[in-house]
């Protein structure tokens, strides 16, 4: 149930990647334009998540759960139906305020409901619907959105949340934290949990800067329209490889397999960068296999390692994952646009292989206060 959720809040983070070119024609746009919905509702998160979650953390998780999946749903319902441009940015904004609170319940009652040393591959198996959303849930959105219209896309995937919502009462009920929680930037960074958030955001800028316009990349390379969804499809099938890897490891080699990962992704973009611009699509299709076999593995990687920091409770760790996830997300597609539009489509995988070789350094040089290698720490006293 919580694997599904993660998969539904996913898809309706990044569905209007898929349907820039039919949403910009609806809404009278250019393509970085409708790009900046993907900005908006990361900004809504930036800003929000920690706070929102703050307040909330002495709530029932059920409740806050369905609350969560019931705002997604109006979320998607006001994209829909939304006769602007602008209205279609409310609707992002109120699933903004949604996504801000729903990756610390998760990672809370997946942590509560099973053995400390066993959070990793809880958390693996509920971050799995992240994963899914990106190289599923976006390819099968995109299809129903180019096949029957893109506001059909957004219905559906509104029904889906209600769904989820009312399946959602059938979970076990786990309390909020008995007290209220503080935040100690001092204990974050002496645990390794703000240098594990920082490289998750480095990795999501420069992802998202190039994720993001996937749509025209494809085009550019000669993929038709009508074959984007089934294309990012392709890329999914990898992406399960990648999710299937992360969950048999996770809790074996953490530090290797993100190390190793994090590298490879750094290889596919080098990879893209030269064959974007010299129009191979065979070759341009393998890389983005790549590319999504390691994201499909990361995400949880990522939060699994800033859990094990034990630099804060778990609601509070997805939070700020949440929150520096976003920071990237809406930064990347913010500046994806700016290059795309000054630079051309070529340009956008040398952008993202500059910030993912960033990451990936910050992971090399941090061994000792990020990215253990072994056991989980218990958390800090806030």
């Amino acid at each position: 149930m919580l694997t599904a959720a993660t998969f539904a809040a996913i898809t309706t983070e990044i569905m209007p990647v898929g349907l820039l070119r039919p949403m910009s024609e609806s809404f009278g746009v250019d393509e970085a334009t409708v790009g900046l919905l993907v900005s908006v509702y990361a900004l809504a998160v930036t800003v929000l998540a920690l706070p929102v979650t703050l307040a909330t953390t002495r709530m029932p998780r059920k409740r806050l759960l369905v609350g969560t999946l019931v705002a997604y749903a109006a979320s998607n319902l006001v994209i829909a139906l939304a006769p602007t441009f602008a209205l279609a940015a409310v609707g992002r904004g109120i699933g903004g305020l949604a996504h801000a609170v729903f990756f610390s319940v998760v990672t809370s009652y997946a942590s509560e409901l099973v053995p400390h040393h066993l959070v990793g591959r809880a958390l693996a198996i509920v971050y799995a619907g992240t994963a899914v959303g990106s190289i599923l849930g976006l390819p099968l959105a995109t299809t129903i959105g180019t096949t029957f219209g893109w506001p059909v896309a957004f219905l559906a995937v509104a029904g889906v949340t209600v769904l989820l919502a009312a399946l959602a009462l059938a979970l076990p009920s786990v309390a909020g934290s008995p007290a209220q929680v503080g935040i100690s930037l001092r204990t974050w960074w002496r645990r390794g949990l703000m240098t594990v958030a920082s490289a998750n955001g480095m990795l999501y800028l420069g992802h998202f800067a190039l994720y993001t316009f996937i749509t025209p990349l494809l085009l550019t390379v000669g993929v038709s329209l009508g074959a984007v969804g089934p294309a990012l499809l392709l890329f999914g099938v990898a992406g399960i490889v990648g999710l299937w890897i992360s969950g048999a490891f996770v809790d074996r080699r953490p530090r290797r397999l993100m190390l190793a990962l994090t590298a490879l992704l750094l290889l596919a973009l080098v990879a893209l960068a030269v064959l974007v611009p010299s129009g191979s699509l065979v070759g341009v299709l393998v890389a983005c296999c790549v590319w999504t076999l390691t994201l499909g593995a990361l995400p949880s990687l990522f939060m699994t390692a800033a859990v094990r920091t034990g630099g804060a409770p778990p609601d509070i760790v997805g939070a700020l994952i949440n929150m520096f996830s976003n920071i990237g997300i809406s930064a990347g597609a913010a500046v994806g646009g700016l290059v795309f539009t000054a630079a051309g489509i070529g340009a956008l995988p040398v952008f993202a292989l500059v910030l993912v070789a960033a990451s990936l350094a910050l992971m090399l040089v941090a061994r000792r206060r990020a990215f253990p290698p072994g056991a989980p720490r218990p958390p800090a006293a806030l």
